[in-house]
């Protein structure tokens, strides 16, 4: 069993504790089961409840060898494109109207090697530093490629930004990708944010987008960036009119390469949350949205309104267990790590997959230290209640951050650290626990 005792909590192997007073809320990450104990009774309680599997053993077995701790790729994610028809004002991906695609027999030698050996579970999401949908032969060529590899591979998913013909939209639903469109919420945000490349408005062309998805009964997720000072309750109340069935919010982050404070077009700054101020959104939105009947979640919390497991890291991506195909031919396990001219990218960089080339290079010692990024690697994790439901957060912001691929990223660190509380106690006041 993992403990560690805070003045925010603890916690008892999978599960957090929250003192309240004489009492403790325990809510256990894996089996969501929330329950309350007599603070004076903890062990036996904390015993009995683990009994009842409601509180599970953390299994986790860390080793610095690679050759031991490598399980080999779960996912494979192409990055299809730095092209996008989208000026987002906070574009982590620095996209171009006219920047490079990622060549077709590159992406199928990615997916080769993917298949060596095949694994359990075929996952594919087609991804971008741009917009996906703009390369649709290079999607299905790989779509079918890995159809030859795995008939029965039925796990993909699509990143969009939603202004993809009918045609497309019509062929993902036909196969069934899972599709994630990137929508800010009203046309006031949706517009400024996320303008066309030549200023004008994307809001019309989403909003046409999703009639088309509840035309077809097509569930689907919207996945909007929360800036400071933003109505989340407008934000929220605008997705129920669209009928979004599904809505994903996350934090306008200050670490991006090409974000910055600095005004577009006369428009307001747009300025990431600070960590109180993101805990009380969050908070506002999950309120909000169990009142409309909205699934709604982050990467920080399920649908259920309770703390995300993540375990001993954030992603599969910046673990190495994703293998991503760049445009340029690299592999890298993070999406925001596109090319090798990014100081911050490096780190994640740790293949080249290019036609010609024989075979896949790899390069063990970073594909190692990326294994090696994990919560009990971290100083700032090892004894944090939270590094479970945490993972130690997204890598690349702490890198961008910190400078360290083992250090943090601090308004994450901050935020998870005053979110999980709240939310076991918000969750314990509404089931009457």
């Amino acid at each position: 069993m993992l403990e560690e005792i805070s003045q925010n909590g603890d916690c008892f192997g999978d599960a957090i504790v929250v003192p309240e007073g004489e009492t403790s809320l325990v809510f256990g990450l894996r089996s969501r089961h929330l329950a309350r104990i007599l603070t004076s009774d903890r062990d036996s309680a904390l015993s009995e409840l683990h009994g009842k599997g409601h509180i599970r053993e953390v299994c986790i077995k860390y080793t610095d060898e690679i050759d031991k701790a490598w399980l080999g790729f779960a996912h494979l994610m192409v990055l299809v494109t730095r092209r996008c028809n989208l000026a987002c004002r906070y574009c982590y991906g620095t996209a171009l109207p006219n920047g490079p695609s990622l060549p077709i027999a590159t992406a199928l030698k990615a997916v080769d090697w993917y298949f060596e050996p095949p694994p359990k579970r075929p996952s594919v999401g087609f991804h971008g530093g741009g917009e996906p949908t703009l390369e649709m032969d290079l999607i299905k060529a790989v779509f079918h490629r890995v159809k030859e590899h795995d008939a029965r591979a039925r796990h993909f998913g699509i990143i969009t930004n939603g202004t993809l013909p009918e045609s497309a939209l019509d062929w993902f639903m036909a196969n069934k990708f899972n599709i994630n469109i990137s929508w800010d919420g009203p046309p006031t945000i949706q517009n400024r944010n996320r303008p066309t490349v030549s200023g004008g408005p994307s809001a019309p062309i989403l909003e046409e987008t999703a009639r088309r998805l509840r035309e077809r009964e097509y569930g689907f997720t919207a996945r909007s960036t929360v800036c400071s000072n933003e109505d989340i309750i407008d934000v929220v109340d605008y997705f129920a009119d669209q009928q979004v069935p599904r809505v994903k919010l996350e934090p306008l982050f200050p670490h991006g390469r090409c974000y910055s404070h600095i005004g577009f077009n006369n428009e307001p700054l747009l300025n990431p949350p600070s960590a109180n101020e993101l805990v009380d959104i969050m908070v506002r939105a999950l309120d909000r949205a169990a009142q409309l009947g909205i699934n709604l979640s982050s990467s920080s919390f399920e649908g259920d309104g309770l703390p995300m497991m993540h375990g001993s890291v954030f992603c599969g991506a910046a673990s190495g267990r994703t293998l991503a195909v760049t445009h340029e031919g690299y592999l890298s396990a993070c999406s925001e790590a596109l090319e090798v001219s990014d100081s911050t990218a490096s780190p994640f960089l740790f293949g080249i997959c290019r036609p010609g080339i024989s075979g896949i290079q790899l390069d063990q010692d970073k594909l190692s230290n990326l294994l090696k990024r994990h919560v009990n690697n971290i100083p700032e994790c090892r004894k944090c209640f939270a590094r479970l439901a945490c993972g130690a957060g997204c890598a690349i912001k702490a890198v961008r951050s910190s400078g360290s691929l083992y250090g943090i990223e601090p308004q994450h660190c901050s935020y998870m650290r005053l979110l999980i509380p709240r939310l076991i106690r918000r969750s314990a006041k509404i089931r009457g626990v």
